[in-house]
């Protein structure tokens, strides 16, 4: 995401830049459009084992938005158009696959590359019993992959907890891939839906290399929290051990299962992103007060006073000016705090219909609460050309004007489970979920386009010229833009998963037509 009330469509759309100054976008389609084509020279079907890397082709951003089928192919250009096939492939010696839904036949056809993988581990979030679970190892077997592969759901010790991860940790022989993002695995989630990813890649550790960094520290904390089989968790991290990641252009958020106190507080969940922000350098003082944007697409049981005095302090956390004054809570009412949620209408209109809505859990219990309406903005999604991609994409962000502070994409929906509540007097934190994000900063970025990293490769020779990165990044920050326009108008009702809505959705279906499925298609297949 990357902009305010345009919602998570202009949000989405500045993905390929840095939080900072920005742009008004250009038209789709418009003479300013050709900076966008000349991103992707390559087809992938030129691009297989034996025809190059497809990232070549693909800009320098710190964010990205997967592919979506049947949208106009201006908006799956560049940064736009990430497929995972982009990302999980080539000759990768080990692979740890983590998700919530897992469709590992699917996963296969759409990453064939995995196949060859010298060791997979599928860490996952499927119910212990089910069928999907149990079709895990059942593609697994019918791949021939049994061997080099484990198959692990970590524990949830807290009720009403999931594993929610999305991610993959790729080791090359060249160096590590790290890709975080926002997509279940499998088909409905990685064709049909508006979804962000980041990916970077990150080189062996050398004489030069410090012995460890921030982003280290965080990718390792949470994989030991995962409590891995002992084998695999002790090669993760030994691979996390012997890679730099000096030039994170990211910090990593997470939240795992427990009662954290101490210093482990600021560990995990918003609190992590709290001390974030608060140890970042001081910000203009123009984001003094400035609007805050959360978009999500699963609703919690939340209360006014977790909301606003407990999550939403963590969001407006840090400093402004000469760094003596706090950049504070933005103003009361829907202007200040805006909740990004899908409206029945569009779930209606979008490419897979009513069944989109499916994947928008929110229940009248929680979407209904009285409290919320005052803050629900529509999610748009035109600039981006995602207006029929429903949303599936978690980002939050803080902005003013056509400038982004700061910007979260990630797993995280907007619960307590996922981002944690204080408890005994704010000295504990309770998260029930293993979640995983990244927090994009202008410090980071800057400190990456300055560092000997740029444009590292673990699956290409040719880094991406400098001049080649600054053009992308000007395109993706082009596309932040503010307005008045996306508040919800008269007649726009927030989706609520378990009402019986009527009428035909776009496609000629009534909501109780189950046309789609979340299992059993592979990447072929045409969705309907």
């Amino acid at each position: 995401m990357a902009s305010a009330d345009d919602g998570a469509a202009a949000a989405a759309a500045a993905a390929g830049g840095s939080p900072g100054p920005s742009k008004r976008p250009a038209s789709p389609g418009g003479a300013t459009d050709e900076g966008s084509k000349r991103q992707r020279l390559a087809s992938h079907a030129a691009a297989g084992p034996s025809g190059g890397d497809p990232l070549d082709a693909v800009p320098d951003a710190p964010m990205h938005l997967l592919r979506v089928r049947g949208i106009p192919a201006w908006a799956n250009e560049g940064f736009l158009g990430v497929r995972l096939a982009d990302l999980v492939r080539g000759p990768m010696k080990f692979v740890l696959a983590s998700n919530y839904m897992m469709d590992f036949k699917w996963l296969l056809s759409a990453c064939p590359d995995l196949r060859n993988v010298q060791r997979l581990l599928l860490v996952h979030g499927e119910r212990a019993g089910s069928a999907a679970a149990q079709a895990i190892s059942t593609h697994v077997a019918a791949a021939g992959l049994t061997d080099k592969t484990a198959i692990f759901a970590p524990p949830l010790p807290i009720s009403f907890g999931t594993h929610h991860s999305k991610a993959f940790i790729i080791e090359y022989e060249r160096g590590l891939r790290v890709v975080i993002f926002s997509a279940n695995a499998i088909y409905p989630d990685c064709n049909n839906k508006s979804q962000g990813l980041f990916w970077q890649d990150f080189p062996k550790k050398d004489a030069q290399s410090p012995q460890t960094s921030t982003f280290q520290e965080e990718l390792d904390a949470y994989v030991r929290a995962l409590n891995l089989p002992l084998g695999d968790a002790r090669r993760t991290l030994r691979l996390i051990a012997a890679h730099d990641f000096s030039a994170a252009r990211a910090h990593i958020v997470a939240s795992v299962p427990g009662y954290h106190t101490g210093s482990s507080m600021h560990k995990w969940g918003h609190m992590r992103l709290r001390a974030i922000l608060n140890r970042e350098p001081p910000f203009p003082s123009a984001f003094k007060g400035a609007p805050v944007v959360a978009q999500f697409s699963s609703l919690g049981s939340i209360e006014d006073k977790w909301l606003r005095e407990e999550f939403l302090v963590s969001l407006s956390a840090g400093r402004s000016g000469d760094g003596s004054e706090r950049l504070g809570s933005p103003a009361g009412g829907s202007k200040g705090l805006q909740l990004v949620w899908t409206t029945v209408e569009e779930v209606r209109s979008s490419l897979e219909g009513w069944f989109a809505g499916n994947s928008i859990p929110g229940p009248e219990k929680n979407v209904g609460k009285p409290f919320l309406q005052a803050y629900w903005h529509r999610w748009g999604g035109e600039v981006c050309g995602r207006q029929r991609a429903a949303p599936h994409m978690k980002s939050y962000l803080r902005y003013r004007g056509d400038e982004v502070a700061w910007q979260y994409v990630g797993s995280h929906n907007l619960s307590k489970a996922a981002w944690g509540q204080l408890q005994k007097n704010a000295s504990q934190l309770m998260c029930r979920s293993y979640e995983l994000g990244v927090l994009l900063l202008p410090s980071l970025e800057a400190a990456y386009r300055a560092s000997r990293w740029v444009g590292f490769s673990c699956t290409s020779d040719a880094p991406i010229p400098a001049a080649a990165a600054t053009a992308a990044a000007d395109e993706g920050a082009s596309a932040a833009a503010a307005g008045e326009g996306q508040r919800y108008q008269p007649g726009d009702e927030p989706w609520m998963v378990d009402r019986h809505w009527s009428g035909k959705d776009i496609l000629g279906f009534d909501i109780d037509h189950k046309h789609g499925a979340h299992y059993g298609f592979i990447d072929s297949m045409p969705w309907i």
